[in-house]
């Protein structure tokens, strides 16, 4: 291997015989992958229905590639957001004795690096373009394999409410489609 003087299982058995599980494996960077997750997820899965009825026509059913379009979108988005997170914790895995923690490691860069250029666009270019394909791989499989189930799913169905129509769809449907994709 050029460059990588141990693979990733010999890199974690090394951490965790010098620093232990909780320092050497687990702390480092448990609190960035849990503040990026909630960011990224929370903005691509999270925005995906409205995205999803903004691109696609009001009178008919979101097409596959409305469904792509609007999941490229949020997974950009998500990433975008997510990105001084995923800048942190890259920095608390890599120098876990540097930094105490997330908001300690988070301060320290906007101080020496900026905040634009330390947090925001710091591999970005890489990330924002990943973010969105990943998107449209789990968003829009998911969001178009529920839709072909539901309409042969026993039990689904559209509903009237003071908002116009509204899908009744079984805990069962969900739990299928996620088994699928």
């Amino acid at each position: 291997l050029v460059g990588i003087p141990r693979t990733a299982l010999e890199e974690a058995q090394f951490a965790w015989r010098q620093h232990g599980a909780w320092r050497g494996l687990w702390r480092p960077g448990l609190t960035a992958s849990l503040v990026r997750e909630l960011l990224y997820s929370g903005c691509t899965k999270g925005l995906y229905p409205v995205a999803r009825d903004f691109v696609a026509p009001k009178d008919c059913e979101p097409g596959l590639h409305h469904r792509a379009a609007a999941s490229a979108l949020t997974g950009l988005g998500g990433s975008l957001f997510a990105n001084g997170a995923d800048v942190v914790k890259v920095r608390l895995f890599t120098q876990p004795d540097r930094y105490s923690g997330f908001f300690a490691a988070a301060a320290e860069i906007c101080r020496t690096e900026g905040l634009v250029a330390g947090l925001m666009v710091r591999g970005v270019s890489a990330s924002a373009p990943r973010g969105a394909a990943i998107a449209i791989g789990e968003v829009t499989t998911y969001d178009h394999t529920k839709s072909t189930l539901r309409k042969y799913w026993p039990g689904a169905s559209e509903v009237p409410s003071a908002t116009g129509q509204r899908r009744k769809e079984p805990f069962s449907l969900h739990v299928v489609t996620s088994l699928i994709t």
